[in-house]
């Protein structure tokens, strides 16, 4: 990385999100503990600084609105648990029920998203600190508290009313890096020293990634009503901007040929090489559109390929016309498509760069309020997921249960004075998914040790109060900037954090350090054996996701049939076709990607599962590809023959999906030689340049690896 990528990049993490956050969050803890502390006032300075720390663990990026209905359900539960946990601790058996209560039903706020998911795990965290601390006075600590969350709530509203549009600036900015790194990927398609396997694994992983920040654009986006009103340009400009990262990101899937005949034809001719630079230059752009300030610098000079484009197309044009006319026709689609991409980068850039300036294009736009991710609060939400089969309900009973067992064993065993770590650790550990749990281990045992190294290291070398509590605070700044995305770095910067914390409050003990080891490590080992209590093994979900990424699929295909038989177009039934294909294909790849951390003898199938996946991102960058061609008019209206082929096409992909819904029922066939491998060299080349032959082709392949699927019994 030359010296300025290195300086771009510590200067987007200064001024970026997480760490501006982490700023803000650490001082909202710590201005009122350090005033409360001058008055002579301990007890108050921890409780209202517990209230501020838990309310800022449940402060992620979203809408006011979002903000408002976290904060104030927080505020409330938080200080229900605290009262009810401050009541019950002198009673044993008492807190032993409260203990299991509390942990079932907050763990099951699971079912209304991941904002109330932190809630909950945040509202069991305070009860085992409670539990912990065991306060004197449990109604005056749970006032304090409560005192703590309100005082953290306005600090956040008042920051996002001076800064409305800044959670959004950087979801879109964040959109926009994946969208960089999957075109950086697509790249190595064009690379011949790559193998075409590593390349689909490549763009298979990255796309859950693209689809993750794509579906948090249109949460925070679509449910703003200020950015969403006509007369509001910023908000109009970053509607825009937002809509054509999205539709930037078809572009990049379109880019899809057979690459093995593109290497095989093209592979002395540079044509390869200049496509490879081409992408680069654009995922470059992409990149700096992301770092930059959104409407704060009107007089930039324009993008750093605006030099650099214009050459390597007229080198690529100088390709084309030494070719024959089928492979010239090839290349002109690319470099059209190539063309394209870099339009649509222009124009991001340009409603970015001025929102005075911009003007948008007259041209159907979808109803949006369709895209808006949809979220049901109701009870009825809740009471479907009271069920054993229910995998929400499973894990909140395995926690629950698992936490009364560590509960019980603390107050059997002499553990210490600090037992309650082992239960943070495992409320902290324990995922849903056993791949998750068992990552999360390995990083919180990493985090430990590291972290308790540093602490020893600064405890021999500062006697300074002062400095002490100088080092609190910036590992407490480090907790923050890295509690979302970077568990072993929170876990570092959080062991040094409540070492220091102690020893400032009066434990100058060195034996609290050995005793925060071995209860890390026994919460640790506690949580990954509870992870066999009431399993949900991926390999199960997985024939249901991938008739899911079937069902997506026809339905996307069937749009583009109606596209082409010239029926009025329908821009919201083709874009929600289209969000659903991303949602869905994200959705099978994270399951695979879970099953592969399981237990060897629950994984399955890897090999025909892989490819099914495989066979579907080139599905949709065929129908992504044929989308384009009729919207540039070279896909005829009303072409009999070319809707009887995509016709032809939705029947294959409906028998895929019936037999993928019969994946448990025997069939008498022979395994061997049904899965075939796509993209290698054909060895009739005409056939290859047609592209909907290569969708005929494609969901033929899908079909034979169903039924391969389906032969194997999963």
């Amino acid at each position: 990385m030359n010296p300025y990528r290195i300086k771009k990049a510590v200067t987007n993490f200064l001024t970026g999100e997480y760490f501006t956050d982490a700023l803000r969050v650490t001082i909202s803890i710590v201005l009122p503990a350090w005033v409360l502390f001058a008055y002579d006032l301990p007890q108050a300075a921890i409780a209202v600084a517990h209230g501020a720390l838990l309310i800022g663990l449940t402060d992620s990026r979203g809408t006011i609105g979002d903000k408002q209905t976290t904060s104030v359900v927080s505020i409330l539960l938080f200080f229900f648990v605290s009262v009810i946990s401050s009541l019950s601790w002198p009673y044993p058996w008492l807190m032993g029920g409260i203990f299991f209560t509390v942990t079932l039903g907050c763990a099951m706020l699971m079912v209304y998203g991941s904002r109330f998911s932190i809630t909950g795990t945040a509202a069991i965290i305070l009860m085992i600190f409670i539990w912990g601390l065991k306060p004197a006075n449990g109604l005056e600590f749970s006032l304090y508290l409560l005192a703590g969350g309100i005082w953290f709530y306005i600090v956040s509203l008042v920051q996002l009313r001076i800064w409305p549009a800044r959670y959004l600036n950087y979801a879109i900015a964040d959109c926009l890096l994946a969208t960089h790194d999957f075109l950086k990927a697509k790249a190595l398609f064009y690379d011949i020293q790559v193998p075409l396997a590593d390349c689909y694994n490549k763009a298979i992983h990255l796309h859950s990634h693209v689809s993750e920040k794509q579906e948090q654009v249109r949460s925070i986006l679509l449910r703003d009503k200020s950015a969403m009103q006509a007369e509001n340009r910023q908000g109009q400009a970053l509607l825009f901007a937002a809509s054509r990262s999205i539709d930037l990101y078809e572009q990049i899937t379109a880019i899809h040929h057979d690459y093995g005949f593109l290497r095989h034809a093209f592979k002395v001719t540079g044509a390869l090489d200049l496509v490879g630079q081409m992408i680069g230059l654009m995922a470059d752009d992409i990149r700096d559109i992301s770092e930059m300030e959104p409407f704060k610098n009107p007089e930039e000079p324009g993008l750093a390929s605006a030099r650099q484009m214009p050459l390597l197309e007229a080198r690529f044009v100088y390709i084309i016309q030494k070719e024959d006319e089928v492979n010239a026709r090839i290349l002109s689609k690319l470099l059209a498509n190539l063309k394209q991409i870099y339009e649509d980068i222009r124009l991001i850039y340009g409603a970015l760069r001025n929102y005075n300036e911009f003007l948008p294009k007259n041209e159907p736009q979808p109803e949006y309020n369709y895209f808006a991710p949809f979220q049901d609060f109701g009870w009825s939400q809740l009471a479907t997921n009271f069920r054993f089969s229910s995998p929400i309900f499973k894990f909140s009973l395995r926690l629950a249960i698992t936490c009364l067992f560590c509960y019980s064993l603390a107050n059997i065993l002499p553990l210490g004075k600090y037992s309650y770590w082992i239960l943070i650790t495992v409320v902290v550990i324990m995922k849903p998914a056993f791949s998750l749990t068992r990552k999360r281990n390995m990083q919180r045992l990493t985090g430990t040790l590291i972290g308790v190294a540093l602490a020893l290291v600064i405890l021999a070398l500062v006697q300074s109060t002062t400095l002490l509590l100088a080092w609190f605070m910036i590992f407490l700044v480090g907790f923050f900037t890295f509690n979302r995305t970077h568990h072993m770095l929170s876990v570092v910067s959080l062991t040094p954090m409540v070492i220091i914390a102690l020893n400032v409050y009066g434990n100058s003990d060195p034996g609290f350090i050995v005793e925060r080891v071995y209860d890390t490590l026994i919460g640790c080992a506690i949580a990954f054996a509870a992870t066999y209590m009431f399993p949900f093994w991926e390999a199960g979900r997985l024939p249901f996701l991938m008739k899911e990424v079937l069902k997506a699929n026809t339905n996307y295909l069937q749009n583009l049939l109606h596209a082409i038989s010239g029926k009025p177009e329908n821009v919201t039934g083709y874009k929600l076709s289209r969000k659903n294909v991303y949602i869905m294909q994200a959705n099978l790849s994270a399951a695979f990607q879970r099953m592969l951390g399981e237990p060897k003898n629950k994984i399955t199938e890897t090999e025909n599962i892989y490819h099914f996946q495989m066979l579907n991102h080139i599905l949709c960058s065929n129908i992504a590809s044929l989308f384009l061609l009729f919207r540039s008019g070279l896909l005829e209206l009303n072409k009999e023959g070319e809707q009887k082929r995509i016709d032809q096409a939705i029947g294959s992909l409906q028998e895929s999906i019936r037999l993928i819904e019969q994946l448990n029922e025997s069939v008498a066939s022979n395994r061997a030689g049904i899965t075939k491998r796509h993209d290698e060299a054909p060895d009739n080349q005409h056939e290859h340049h047609d592209q909907l032959h290569l969708l005929i082709d494609v969901v033929d392949d899908i079909r034979y690896c169903s039924k391969a699927l389906q032969i194997s019994k999963f």
